[in-house]
C-alpha cells in the first residue's frame, strides 16, 4: 500500500485552507466574500482612488490541481477586493464554454508551474474573452522556478482580448516533492503579494491602466522538454481497484481529459502528472509517489521569493 503520509498533505493541506476537493466553497477562504449579482459595484471604471471607495471586481480564474494554486491566487484576490468570484478553470469540462468579461471587471488569470510552463492542457485560459479587461497574470511554482508560466499565461490573456497590467509569482507548495516549497505563502509572501496589490489599485486609480511585458525564461525547454511536448515526470502513479468505488469523480475533474469515464483508465499520451486525480478521489484510489529529483541540491531548497511584474 502506498505511503499515505503525502496522500495526506495534499488533502489536509487543502482542508486546513477551506479547500474542498472540487473547489466548492472557497470563497469564504482568506476573507473573500462571494460575488453578489445584486450588490452594486463600480469596477475598474470608477473613482477607485476617493476615500472609501468601493470595491472592485475580481475575477479569479484560477487552474489549480491540487488547490495550493488556487489558495494562493484567493490571497492576492483577497488584498485586491471584498468582492471576488472564483471561476474555476481546472477541470477538462470547465474549459469548454466561453465566458465573457466587462471593461469594469478585474481579472486574475492563475495558474501552476510544471517543468516551468503552464499545465500543458486544451483550451487554458483560451475560453475567457475580455473586453479590453484589466488582467493580472499570475504564477504559482514550488520553490524551484516559473520560467514561462506567467509569460505564457499573458500572452494567452492578450490574444484574448485582455490588457495585462501586472504579473507575479507565488511559491507554493511543491506538488511531486514532499517538503519543497512547505507552508509557501507565508507571512514573508503574504508581505509581497499585498504590496504588489496595492500597486495594482494604485495603477487602476489613477486611470493609467498601461500594460507591462513579461519575459519568460526559455531555459525550461532546455533542460526539461522541448516546446509544444507533455513534460513526463518520473513520479510512480499508482490505481487500487479494491478502494475505488467507480464513482468517476477523477475523470470528471481530470485536468486533462485523460481518464475514460467508463473505465476509468488514464491514457498516458494525454495525462499531465498534476495529481488532480488523486487529490479529488476521497477513497484511496489513486496515489503519486514523490519524485526524489525534487529533493535534490541546493537548487530546489534554497529559498525563493516572491516575484513581480509591474
Amino acid at each position: 500500500m502506498a505511503d499515505v503520509s503525502r496522500r495526506a498533505f495534499l488533502k489536509t493541506s487543502g482542508a486546513v485552507l477551506g479547500l474542498s476537493a472540487t473547489g466548492a466553497g472557497v470563497l469564504g477562504l482568506a476573507g473573500c466574500a462571494a460575488a453578489s449579482k445584486d450588490a452594486p459595484s463600480e469596477g475598474v471604471g470608477s473613482d477607485a482612488g476617493k476615500a472609501g471607495e468601493e470595491s472592485l471586481k475580481v475575477k479569479l480564474c484560477a487552474c489549480s490541481p491540487t488547490g495550493n494554486t488556487l489558495a494562493a491566487g484567493l490571497v492576492l484576490a483577497n488584498y485586491l477586493s471584498d468582492d471576488v468570484e472564483v471561476i474555476d478553470q481546472t477541470s477538462y469540462q470547465s474549459r469548454m464554454k466561453k465566458i465573457d468579461f466587462e471593461p469594469t471587471d478585474l481579472v486574475i488569470m492563475i495558474g501552476s508551474t510544471i517543468a516551468g510552463r503552464t499545465v500543458e492542457v486544451d483550451n487554458l485560459f483560451t475560453n475567457l474573452k475580455g473586453s479590453d479587461t484589466p488582467c493580472i497574470a499570475a504564477a504559482c511554482f514550488g520553490n524551484r522556478k516559473a520560467e514561462m508560466t506567467a509569460s505564457l499565461i499573458a500572452d494567452t490573456a492578450k490574444a484574448n482580448g485582455f490588457n495585462v497590467i501586472g504579473g507575479i509569482e507565488i511559491v507554493t507548495d511543491h506538488t511531486l516533492g514532499r517538503f519543497l516549497g512547505h507552508g509557501r505563502p507565508d507571512s514573508d509572501d503574504r508581505a509581497a503579494i499585498q504590496e504588489f496589490a496595492d500597486s495594482i489599485k494604485e495603477k487602476i486609480a489613477s486611470g493609467s491602466l498601461e500594460p507591462v511585458t513579461i519575459v519568460g525564461d526559455e531555459s525550461c525547454y532546455e533542460n526539461y522538454n522541448p516546446k509544444g511536448t507533455i513534460y513526463r515526470s518520473t513520479t510512480t502513479k499508482e490505481y487500487y481497484p479494491d478502494n475505488c468505488i467507480k464513482c468517476g469523480t477523477c475523470a470528471q475533474e481530470c485536468t486533462a481529459g485523460a481518464i475514460d469515464a467508463t473505465t476509468l483508465e488514464i491514457d498516458e499520451d494525454v495525462c499531465v502528472h498534476c495529481q488532480r486525480c488523486t487529490y479529488v478521489c476521497r477513497h484511496q484510489g489513486r496515489y503519486f509517489f514523490p519524485a526524489s529529483e525534487f529533493e535534490q541540491g541546493e537548487h530546489y531548497w534554497s529559498r525563493k521569493d516572491v516575484v513581480v511584474h509591474l
